[in-house]
């Protein structure tokens, strides 16, 4: 309740103004988003491609194969799915909707599950409700170019963010196998996430690992079990490597070598420079306590991984609201707030009129190096502490 002396404090209003502004900026971050999905061409987007594999399988065809036909309409020239049979577990329940309505119920459902990533993050944590917080992060969350991009390609990340934000929570309560365990589930169908095994044998978690290698190859024989086994040689056949990996949305160092380098010796740099980024990831998470860990390794994932889609960064958030929560995060830090809600069809924006404007096509990239390099200093660097008993009651 505001007291008579709240009212003539500066501060109350200068609060109030930042909430209105926020809650503004989400009125009109949602409708934008409700706009271009509706006007969006469903063929272009990726679920259109899951969708048309899913009722090849249907109808007694081959699940995968390059230059698939996009219900009688020209697609992409490698119009190939990269996704084991597994993940279309996820898919076969929209398999028999329209394009339209399906894609609309997906983005939906994506939605929701945000919300029970989000859900679990605020329950682990123990946030209170405070109202310049939270509307600031609504601004940030709404306005991310990993939401846009979430629901302008209909893609899963919001999907696979639930048992990555649940492998979090198990890690800062050191339930190891459980980490584990979901991790080997997500990384079936995105092995980037496979960092986090090396992890866990730098931590001499061994019956972890084992339990993790079990729930990945268990994952396998499900989509094996469902789909058949010729799915599964079909799919190692089709998923080459990607001719559009240089793409603007794709944040890692590979894509940005791609984009300013000729192919010798940018192959070359790209593989060292990632390999010697995913161990220094490793070896530097093994020295933090979990939330700065965790940060870490999702971080250097998308970082050092071919494919770091900006549609991943959801995994970054659950150890990075415990980081900034406890106050972890430095104030000059939130400027890599631009790269993270910077429009992603923002790449022809020119700023200076110079040559430096050619980097706003890895803009991406350089924020999540930035973030990279925050995580490995000793700014968010802490001792780890003992877990209270509450959260692992929880």
């Amino acid at each position: 309740m505001t007291t008579p002396n709240q009212w003539r404090q500066p501060a109350y209003w200068w609060r109030l103004g930042v909430s209105l502004i926020c809650a503004g900026v989400s009125l009109w971050a949602v409708l934008r988003l409700t706009v271009r999905s509706l006007e969006r061409q469903v063929i272009w987007t990726d679920f259109a491609l899951f969708h048309a594999t899913v009722n090849r399988w249907l109808d007694g065809l081959p699940m995968y194969g390059r230059a698939i036909p996009m219900f009688g309409a020209p697609r992409f020239t490698e119009s190939v799915n990269f996704n084991p049979p597994q993940f279309h577990l996820l898919v076969l329940p929209f398999a028999h909707l329209e394009l339209r309505p399906g894609l609309l119920l997906w983005q939906a459902f994506s939605i929701l599950a945000g919300g029970l990533s989000a859900a679990i993050v605020v329950r682990t944590l123990g946030l209170g409700w405070s109202t310049l917080p939270a509307m600031l992060a609504t601004v940030v969350l709404l306005n991310s170019a990993a939401l846009s991009s979430t629901l302008w390609f209909g893609q899963i990340s919001l999907f696979l963010a639930i048992p990555v934000t649940l492998a979090w929570r198990a890690q800062r309560v050191g339930r190891w196998t459980q980490l584990a365990a979901w991790m080997g589930i997500a990384a079936s169908i995105k092995p980037f996430l496979l960092i986090v095994f090396p992890y866990l044998l730098l931590k001499r978690q061994w019956r972890a690992a084992v339990w993790g290698g079990v729930a990945w190859a268990l994952s396998f024989a499900l989509g094996v079990a469902v789909f058949g086994p010729a799915a599964l040689v079909q799919w190692f056949d089709a998923a080459r490597w990607p001719s559009w990996a240089a793409h603007f949305h794709n944040a890692s160092f590979q894509a940005y070598v791609s984009r300013v380098m000729w192919e010798w010796p940018g192959e070359i740099v790209a593989s060292i420079g990632s390999g010697a980024g995913i161990l220094a990831t490793v070896w530097i998470a093994g020295k933090r306590d979990a939330d700065a860990a965790w940060a870490l390794l999702m971080t250097g994932a998308l970082l050092w991984a071919p494919l770091g889609w900006v549609y991943y960064e959801w995994f970054i958030v659950p150890p990075l609201a415990a980081l900034i929560a406890a106050r972890r995060i430095p104030r000059a830090a939130w400027l890599l707030v631009v790269a993270f809600v910077w429009p992603i069809t923002g790449i022809s924006i020119r700023v200076t009129g110079t040559l430096l404007d050619s980097q706003i096509r890895s803009i991406y990239f350089w924020g999540l190096l930035g973030l990279w390099l925050l995580l490995c200093s000793s700014a968010v660097a802490r001792e780890p502490t003992s877990v209270p008993a509450s959260q692992v009651a929880a």
